[in-house]
């Protein structure tokens, strides 16, 4: 076989598997939007609620200005979505005793029960992918991908 054949009919491969690798994760991501959409939730008001766990997690008291922060969008976003689940029930705001210029976050036991079922839906789904794997291929599967991802991280690093 020529050259020339060999690596089209290898880049050929390469963008099919590109093409698996986009489907996988466009397939988690409709999985894991069914889930959110059963609990009337926006995208943007689920990801903020789960966020908000996270950092109630780590540390006592979350601001609008840190959910705003570690979501990378404005104080403006963060607070038209919060007022959305404070409506919901979801989360309270109270003002700060320490400062009463800020507002601390807190999470109600419904926006709880949600974070909660949440989390177990991601965790199903992500058995389910894996579902028939044996431990072997799951190792060499993190493999390819640690690989996949040290030739990106190449291209991206040059550039900052």
């Amino acid at each position: 076989m020529a050259k020339g054949k060999k690596d089209s009919e290898l880049e050929l491969l390469q963008m099919n598997l590109i093409g698996k690798i986009f489907l996988v994760s466009k397939e988690h991501r409709i999985a894991i939007n069914r889930y959110v959409e059963q609990n009337a939730l926006q995208k943007s008001q689920h990801r903020l609620l789960l966020t908000l766990s996270h950092l109630i997690g780590e540390r006592q008291n979350v601001s609008q200005r840190d959910l705003a922060e570690s979501l990378n969008v404005t104080p403006a976003a963060v607070a038209v979505t919060l007022k959305k689940l404070e409506k919901n029930g979801i989360v309270t705001k109270t003002a700060s005793e320490a400062d009463n210029r800020y507002n601390e976050l807190t999470i109600t036991e419904k926006g709880e029960q949600i974070v909660k079922d949440s989390k177990k839906a991601f965790h199903n789904t992500d058995m389910l992918m894996f579902r028939d794997f044996s431990r072997e291929e799951l190792e060499q599967l993190g493999e390819y991908l640690d690989r996949i991802a040290d030739n990106l991280l190449s291209v991206t690093e040059e550039k900052e």
